[in-house]
């Protein structure tokens, strides 16, 4: 969770839903995006929000996530940037650096 422009963020990683709370309360979605959500980041005019691939094999049980998910995305490892004031994304590829993403920083 964290704020940004005066509201709250936070990400929903198995469905994939990005939430907003306003300083009223109000929560709403506004985005869902395929992937396992983790990391979340921003600067003026973005927001950045990694995914991670969906793990073969449960950390905490050690038993196969089956089904397997046929939807290729939900395979790699995915960096969103999301326009603030539109809500269009738009979606890099960086499997090659690995499958898992944990977190997103802004660097100057």
């Amino acid at each position: 969770m964290t704020e940004i422009d005066g509201s709250l963020f936070f990400l929903e990683s198995k469905t994939g839903n990005v939430h907003r709370i306003s300083k009223t309360g109000k929560d709403e979605i506004i985005l869902q995006l395929r992937s396992y959500l983790r990391g979340l980041t921003h600067d003026r005019k973005y927001l950045y929000i990694g995914g991670s691939a969906r793990r073969k094999k449960s950390r905490s049980k050690g038993t196969l996530n089956v089904p397997e998910t046929p939807d290729p995305d939900l395979a790699r490892s995915l960096m969103f940037r999301v326009d603030k004031a539109t809500l269009t994304w738009e979606m890099r590829d960086l499997t090659v650096f690995g499958l898992e993403i944990y977190d997103l920083l802004v660097l100057p």
